[in-house]
């Protein structure tokens, strides 16, 4: 698989993320590069955050902030800039009555007729719980289904390169 979960912060945590959240106040975003009808908040939050990630993953975080998808948000598919970073990180923090809005990897699969071509094959990442963390190669495609029904609010950051 191209991508991985693990559980990153407790749960002790994860209740000061919710309230961390609920105090933004989120900037609606009708298109921002490739994410559509949502809310933004453009900090860092918890440094105890950037500290947990930065060190269960071994890497420095280059940049972080806050979405939350509602009711007919999406995320079209994309690639993330390779040049400054190498991984994203994205934590759920609240996933209340969530219909849709599901992460979507697209792997690379060989084509077998044409050796120098390939195909995508997406791959439907099932809404994982707040608390939880996927990470993926910021090379990979990816996007976020559209919201139908509930909130999806998350932490997404992107881990500098090592070169």
């Amino acid at each position: 698989m191209g991508y991985s979960v693990n559980r990153i912060i407790t749960k002790d945590q994860l209740d000061e993320l919710r309230d961390f959240e609920s105090k933004i106040p989120w900037d609606k975003t009708e298109n921002y590069y490739n994410l559509y009808a949502l809310y933004k908040y453009n900090q860092r939050g918890p440094r105890w955050l950037r500290s947990s990630l930065e060190e269960y993953y071994n890497k420095k975080i280059h940049v972080s902030y806050f979405l939350k998808y509602v009711t007919g948000s999406y995320t079209i598919a994309h690639r993330d800039d390779t040049r400054v970073s190498d991984s994203t990180a994205v934590t759920f923090i609240k996933t209340t009555g969530l219909v849709g809005g599901e992460s979507i990897i697209y792997e690379s699969v060989p084509n077998k007729k044409d050796k120098k071509d390939h195909w995508t094959k997406p791959v439907v990442v099932p809404n994982l719980g707040p608390g939880k963390t996927l990470l993926y190669d910021t090379a990979m495609t990816h996007s976020v289904a559209k919201v139908h029904r509930g909130e999806r609010t998350v932490h997404i950051c992107w881990f500098k390169r090592k070169d």
